[in-house]
């Protein structure tokens, strides 16, 4: 099935290793938000082609030219429907945003309404800081 996907799919050569670690739902104790229930079922896996990482963008005011910071978030595209959740985690492997990250929010499942075409998953990411 995921050959089926990755070959309906963009595929970008240069894009980077990455691996997702499957992670539970919130449970439901509202003092215990960063508890996860575990998910037996899926393991950590590195997803077999590469994936683009681009960084969270700036941008300058035209009328002043100084610059200030857009909301956005670095963000990976995976082939279209690829097994990844809310509460995942992403580790890119390899570039220069190597690093931790916990997805956030719902990934998002790109389709042409036209042709079908189903291009990519895109998910926005959030850097993993501390122990």
């Amino acid at each position: 099935a995921l050959r089926t996907v990755v070959s309906m799919s963009m595929h970008f050569e240069y894009g980077e290793e990455v691996e997702v670690i499957p992670r539970g739902s919130i449970a439901d104790d509202p003092y215990a938000e960063d508890d996860y229930v575990p998910t037996p079922p899926r393991a950590t896996h590195r997803v077999p082609v590469p994936v683009p990482v681009f960084p969270a963008a700036t941008a300058e005011d035209p009328t002043t030219q100084e610059p200030y910071t857009v909301s956005t978030s670095p963000t990976a595209f995976f082939p279209y429907g690829y097994d990844i959740h809310e509460h995942d985690q992403v580790r890119v492997l390899t570039g220069p945003l190597a690093g931790l990250y916990n997805v956030d929010g719902t990934p998002g499942h790109w389709k042409n309404p036209f042709t079908g075409w189903s291009p990519l998953t895109s998910v926005k990411l959030v850097v993993v800081t501390g122990g």
